[in-house]
């Protein structure tokens, strides 16, 4: 978010949501036959909100810009994985360099019965474990937070009640709402 103030561009908040509160999950039971095995396998069935109340931040527009920026990602633990490879290699043993010649030639027999240097290579490749994005929303000041009010009559069973739909912006992986605590 562009700001007049440049340690204000950016804003980071963690916010620790469990899978439980974001899924909705059931479990289908099998039995399989002797001796009698349970097994209980999850589907997804759902996807559940979460209510937060995380305060962004106080939109001055004489200090921030109208249009902000809003970025999720899984937070991974930080976590470096390592694998080694190790190798054996062998490379000839009677080459060397020879003054005479002035270049690298071989010594002793030429005929195939030479000496060997085996030697063990070990290759250790080290990478870390990030966070992934899941990505971007863009909310403007000037959107309105309520898009659409219905007051629905009171009937026999239910007493009146009022249906607010409020504004949600979303990508492929999530769905937000952006609104205000308090409006001067």
């Amino acid at each position: 978010m562009g700001s007049t103030s440049p340690h204000l561009s950016q804003l980071t908040r963690t916010i620790i949501v469990s899978p439980d509160e974001l899924f909705e999950v059931t479990y289908s039971q099998k039995v399989f036959g002797p001796p009698m095995i349970t097994a209980f396998y999850p589907s997804l069935a759902g996807f559940r909100t979460v209510q937060l109340n995380v305060g962004l931040m106080a939109w001055n527009l004489a200090q921030f810009e109208p249009i902000m920026r809003i970025s999720i990602e899984k937070n991974n633990e930080s976590i470096t994985v390592t694998s080694t490879e190790t190798s054996e290699v062998e490379f000839a043993g009677n080459i060397g360099f020879d003054v005479n010649f002035g270049s690298e030639t071989k010594f002793g027999l030429k005929f195939g019965a030479s000496p060997r240097h085996r030697r063990t290579v070990s290759t250790q490749i080290a990478h870390k474990l990030e966070n992934k994005l899941l990505g971007d929303v863009v909310v403007d000041f000037g959107d309105k937070v309520v898009v659409s009010y219905q007051r629905r009559p009171a009937t026999l069973f239910f007493p009146a009640r009022d249906i607010w739909r409020i504004r949600e912006y979303d990508n492929d992986m999530f769905a937000i709402t952006v609104m205000p605590r308090r409006v001067q």
